[in-house]
């Protein structure tokens, strides 16, 4: 096989597109494989929604509500002493048991029809009475909902007049114990204020009366900002210390044990550089590599085999007698390194722990200075701050005490912003089209988003250019075709780009000496036997005598093409039912031979397990070809792909547009170059025929 130095060999680069986030765009962008599928689906989902809430959505019921308006704060007032507005404390005290039922026992409300039929009234009301504050305002929306409108709107009536009666009352007793509260706050800021001036007369300010406190707070602030970034530093000179003294311990141990220890990372390096060990190492691959070969076919018993297994056993004890001897040899030159590590080692040590110690010294020296400033700075500013805080903490008391004596007659701060209830009569016809029209509306989008959905996931290939996004070399394009459509137009330019394509993969023939190719694809339905079939075609069209040989054995396809009723082929060959040259037949096509599947069993994949394609192609290059293409069953489904592909000189892979899935390409590329077999590129197919702007006469003829 000549060797590929121009294409890629392996997985797809780095630069392999994940799946990233959904957005609206990558929605609609996949969903438009799909949409046709989604409109139709999606329409029928959203009539059937329609139908369903048009039927059953249940009535809507008439309901009554009144409003309340709670002020933040009364005008005019500094420190209101009612409790403040808490939206879900006033929800839990309108719908508490204490307000519900004292509306359930009066005698008008227990009346009404509404509540004599009700079983447990106070459970029904707990359960159907509303409060919110709608968009968090003030105000406060009290309903209740029940098919006797009037018998709800005197409930909601009754339910508001109850809350504001137990409301105002405990609002009362809530200002008398505010305000004695607040008086016995001014007595106790009077004692403290006259304590204080007492204490700044006796003059036990240490004499400090002439340094204001904020120069000496800055400056204790400065020296505590140095006593940190000392400590950060000793912080790190420790951590450096620690590990120098585990590095000095790990190099003196090694220095102990004479002669000096290589471990494995030090010495396979050394090794590895050793031209005796690399040849002894390449020898003892290749015969493992037979050996693993030759093992299937003859077993482990065979004198051929044992003797293999010998020579391998003799490569492995030079292999070791050769490492022991270096290792000796490199010991001696080692421990003159590791001598040297250590001398620098313990000389930074030294100079780490000198200067740990004159760290240590700053900081004592500058903890003395903090705390002697500490000392001097409370002194200084005990009582001169302390009066003027007290004195203003009276005042503000003695204003808050003024201002409740003034509201202690005040009125309740809630009220009543409806005279009565209303009544609300919803229009149910209109509720009913708006919510069928909104369920139909989701549904029709939500089945495009979940179809959308899906695509996005599968992560299929839209265009050309994402064969070199996921790192594969593009050979060429093919326009969308149908097979046996009767459009000469359309079959012209799907020639011309094979052709295109052919040009490309001479071009790579001719530079990396490639004769025999394999074509496969990732799964099914990816366009790999029409893409053999042509290429093979164009080739032969090209003067160029070619062989193409159906690969796929289990799901055979070229006779569909080209040689017509399947005959025997390949599987005939590999049970040895017949040798290469009876097998091949000549295609309609000038300078084209085609090698059938044959009929397959169990015995022809047993066969193509144990290399039998290997034969086949020896045989076949035996003839005068000069090229062989082979079309291949798909490599993920089966691993007979991989088994021939072991055998030729690349690999071309086949990809269709909105068909093919990125990840599935991806995985059939490792398992390519797990094998170390040479990918050639890709040629993707399904592209739209608009985009190659061929005119009608720049076309040749279909026939031509």
């Amino acid at each position: 096989m000549g060797t590929v130095t121009l294409h890629q060999k392996g997985v797809p680069s780095s630069g392999t597109p994940s799946a990233s986030s959904v957005t609206v765009l990558s929605l609609l962008t996949c969903v438009r494989r799909r949409w046709k599928q989604a409109l139709v689906l999606g329409t029928l989902l959203g009539i059937m929604a329609f139908a369903f809430v048009w039927m059953f959505l249940p009535p809507s019921r008439p309901y009554a509500y009144t409003k309340l308006y709670f002020p933040a704060k009364p005008v005019g007032s500094v420190d209101h002493p009612d409790p403040p507005v808490n939206q879900q404390t006033q929800k839990e005290l309108i719908t508490s048991r204490i307000v519900l039922k004292a509306v359930a026992n009066d005698s008008v409300i227990a009346a009404l029809p509404s509540i004599v039929e009700k079983n447990d009234p106070l459970a029904w009301l707990l359960r159907e009475v509303t409060v919110d504050f709608p968009s968090g305002s003030e105000i406060c929306k009290i309903s209740i909902t029940e098919d006797r409108a009037e018998d709800a709107k005197l409930i909601v009536d009754k339910i508001a007049a109850v809350y504001l009666s137990k409301m105002g009352t405990e609002s009362i007793e809530n200002r008398k114990t505010h305000m004695a509260k607040l008086q016995e706050m001014v007595e106790a800021a009077k004692k403290d204020l006259n304590g204080e001036v007492d204490a700044s007369r006796s003059g036990v300010n240490g004499g400090f009366s002439s340094s204001t406190p904020e120069v000496m707070a800055q400056r204790q602030q400065m020296i505590n900002n140095q006593i940190i970034q000392i400590d950060s530093d000793l912080l790190k000179i420790r951590g450096l210390i620690e590990q120098y003294k585990s590095e000095e311990k790990r190099l003196a141990a090694r220095l102990q044990k004479v002669p000096i220890e290589l471990t494995k990372a030090e010495f396979d390096p050394l090794f590895a550089q050793n031209p005796n060990a690399n040849r002894l190492k390449s020898l003892r691959d290749e015969l493992s590599s037979d050996y693993e070969l030759k093992l299937t076919g003859l077993g482990p018993e065979n004198p051929t085999m044992i003797a293999l297994k010998n020579r391998i056993d003799t490569f492995d004890a030079r292999l070791e007698t050769l490492s022991k001897e270096l290792k000796t040899t490199i010991a001696v030159g080692f421990q003159e390194k590791l001598t040297d590590d250590l001398r620098k080692t313990r000389d930074e040590l030294s100079r780490l722990q000198f200067e740990e110690k004159a760290k240590m010294n700053d900081v004592v020296h500058k903890q003395t200075e903090f705390e002697k400033l500490k000392d001097a700075t409370s002194n200084a500013g005990r009582f001169r701050p302390g009066l003027a805080a007290k004195g203003t903490r009276l005042e503000e008391l003695q204003t808050k005490l003024s201002k409740l004596e003034a509201e202690m007659t005040a009125p309740v701060s809630a009220r009543l912003l409806e005279e009565e209830a209303v009544i609300v009569r919803p229009n149910d016809a209109s509720r009913r089209m708006k919510m069928s029209v909104v369920a139909a509306i989701v549904c029709f989008g939500a089945m495009f988003v979940f179809l959308g959905f899906l695509e996005f996931r599968a992560h299929r290939v839209s265009n050309p250019q994402e064969a070199s996004h996921i790192g594969l070399r593009l050979v060429g394009t093919l326009p969308n075709h149908t097979p046996g459509a009767n459009d000469v137009h359309l079959e012209s330019l799907v020639n011309e780009a094979m052709d295109s394509t052919r040009t490309v993969f001479l071009h790579s023939a001719m530079i990396n000496n490639l004769r025999t190719v394999l074509v496969t694809s990732a799964v099914g339905g990816e366009g790999k036997t029409s893409l053999s079939t042509r290429l093979a075609s164009s080739l032969a069209r090209s003067g160029r005598r070619t062989l193409l040989i159906d690969g796929d054995l289990r799901n055979p396809s070229i006779h569909k093409y080209l040689a017509g009723q399947p005959t025997v082929g390949a599987c005939e060959v590999l049970r040895g039912q017949l040798p290469v040259s009876e097998a091949i037949v000549a295609a309609t096509t000038e300078n084209l031979w085609v090698l059938p599947a044959g009929k397959c069993d169990k015995f022809a994949i047993q066969a193509l397990s144990q290399d039998g394609f290997a034969k086949i192609l020896v045989e076949a290059n035996s003839h005068d070809f000069d090229f062989i293409l082979i079309d291949s069953a798909p490599i993920l489904p089966v691993a007979d792909t991989l088994l021939i592909a072991k055998n030729v000189d690349g690999v071309l892979l086949s990809m269709m547009v909105d068909v093919s899935q990125v990840e599935r390409v991806n995985v059939a590329c490792q398992k390519l170059a797990a094998l170390d077999i040479p990918l050639l590129g890709t040629v993707v197919q399904g592209t739209r025929s608009d985009t190659y702007g061929y005119g009608p006469e720049y076309v040749a003829p279909a026939t031509a």
